[in-house]
């Protein structure tokens, strides 16, 4: 899922009074915060290409299934881009 397909889903949520807290809007985001957010769409579409769940991604990477879902839905603000890099090294 690339970031403009997640900006769709903020609008979507937005325009039906849902809120989506730990995304914002593309241009508030910092230059930190645009590296994490383009270090976890690289968890989701390996999830995605390999077709496994965040369970198993969560084994994967040695970290526990909350942290794995954090990664998936893009909560970044519990998560340093030095430990995402990390993560995904560990993938390949």
């Amino acid at each position: 899922m690339d970031n403009d397909e997640v900006l769709k889903i903020i609008k979507w949520a937005q325009k039906n009074q849902k809120h989506l807290t730990h995304i914002k809007i593309k241009d508030e985001l910092s230059d930190e915060e645009r590296l994490k957010m383009s270090l976890c769409r690289h968890f989701v579409q390996y999830v995605n290409e390999h077709r496994i769940t965040i369970f198993a991604l969560a084994k994967k990477l040695g970290v526990s299934k909350m942290r794995a879902t954090e990664i998936a839905n893009y909560k970044i603000s519990n998560l340093t881009a030095d430990e995402l890099q990390e993560l995904l090294a560990r993938l390949k």
